[in-house]
């Protein structure tokens, strides 16, 4: 019988009270391809490292490189081919942004914010100016 029986009833929820996290220790530079399963329900983990190098050496974004791949290969109709969600996010770990960011907002408390016509979106604009 099992969950056939219980199809109208929510088992598991985003909001469980007992979420599932691993943690482990990273070096500057270490890159994470953070991936739904849709993309690995349509592509093997060699393919999407395949896909990310390829996009790296070809300047290409290696999210959308790696999205589309599972996108066309889940409209193929083989036996591996199945429609989900599909998201790709590549992280990798920058020490250089960390100083950028801790300079835009060291200069953030330097804006005097105290005049009438200070507004957040100059705000903002300097941050960016700066961290770019």
């Amino acid at each position: 019988m099992g969950l056939y029986n219980r199809k109208n009833q929510i088992t598991a929820s985003i909001n469980s009270g007992n979420p599932e996290y691993n943690e482990f220790d990273y070096t500057h530079g270490d890159t994470f391809i953070l991936t739904t399963d849709g993309v690995h329900d349509n592509l093997t983990d060699k393919e999407v490292y395949s896909k990310f190098v390829a996009a790296q050496r070809d300047g290409a974004d290696p999210s959308k490189a790696i999205a589309n791949e599972a996108l066309r290969v889940s409209k193929q109709g083989s036996f591996r081919s199945k429609p989900d969600d599909i998201t790709c996010m590549v992280v990798i770990e920058n020490p250089n942004l960390i100083e950028t960011h801790n300079s835009a907002v060291k200069s953030l408390v330097e804006i005097d914010s105290t005049r009438e016509n200070s507004k957040l979106d100059e705000l903002f604009e300097k941050l960016y100016a700066r961290a770019l």
